[in-house]
């Protein structure tokens, strides 16, 4: 076991909670990566998946446990991408879902990353760089209900998987920008493409999104991993009684991973299946 991977246990592990300690020095650590004239990566699996090439300034990130908390839905994702053909990665951070989807899809498959944020669209590019993958295609738009060129959103300078078109109502170092927006339904008019597997994990504009993609979901029937934001929902004057309403409108059912009926929603990703599957 390496030195790195040793101090990784360590933080997440026993002494997970010294954290007046280990956020200056990790502070420390990334602003001495950032400074580097060159780009170093680590190794590290993603899930259980890999090992992948990723930048150093995730070297202390517990990437290898991801799947659990909130990213309950990550391995079922993963393995949906199996044998598919093309596959909708819809706010694809850093490239956590897209890297180890890249090697389960089929011979001459693809992958298509969603991604507005420029710090996040930084470390995706170099991540797929670093792993030599070809088949994921970056696009560095918003994903919403209808095409437009100019969408409010909110980021942070860092890799973050918090940015959204949700006004953030505290904490965090947030800039508002704008950026280009296309639907699904229109992605996939101009492209002929016929996604198997989506995944939307949109921080709150998870309405949207299905919005601007009712013609793909009527036609095509893929399977929908769908993370759910209550409280980003809430600010924007929906509720998950409207999620039910779109998937309904679409012939789809919204369940718990584990295909029992939701009781509540809360921060965690769930299943959006075809009522004819």
């Amino acid at each position: 076991m390496s030195l790195l991977t040793s101090l990784r246990k360590l933080r997440h592990g026993p002494l997970r909670r010294a954290e007046a300690v280990w956020r200056p020095l990790g502070q420390l650590y990334r602003g001495t990566v950032a400074a580097l004239p060159v780009d170093v990566t680590t190794q590290q699996s993603i899930g259980g998946y890999g090992p992948f090439r990723l930048s150093a300034h995730f070297a202390f990130s517990d990437f290898h446990h991801w799947g659990a908390d909130h990213n309950n839905g990550f391995r079922a994702l993963i393995e949906a991408c199996r044998g598919a053909d093309c596959v909708f990665d819809v706010g694809a951070h850093i490239g956590l879902v897209c890297l180890p989807a890249s090697r389960l899809v089929t011979p001459g498959g693809r992958i298509y990353a969603f991604e507005p944020a420029n710090a996040n669209l930084r470390y995706l590019r170099s991540h797929l760089r670093a792993n030599a993958i070809g088949n994921v295609e970056v696009v560095p738009t918003l994903v919403g209900a209808f095409d437009a060129e100019e969408i409010a959103f909110f980021e942070q300078a860092g890799p973050t998987g918090m940015n959204s078109v949700v006004r953030p109502r505290s904490g965090g170092d947030y800039r508002t920008v704008s950026r280009r927006q296309v639907s699904l339904d229109r992605f996939c008019a101009d492209r002929g493409l016929r996604p198997a597997v989506v995944k939307i994990d949109v921080e709150g504009a998870e309405c949207s999104v299905i919005e601007g993609a009712r013609e793909m979901l009527r036609t095509v029937r893929p399977k929908v991993f769908l993370s759910v934001h209550p409280g980003h929902l809430a600010v924007l004057g929906q509720d998950e009684s409207r999620l039910m309403e779109l998937a309904a409108s679409v012939g789809y059912v919204i369940e718990e991973l584990d295909g029992s009926p939701v009781r509540t929603f809360r921060l965690a990703e769930y299943l959006m299946r075809p009522l004819d599957t």
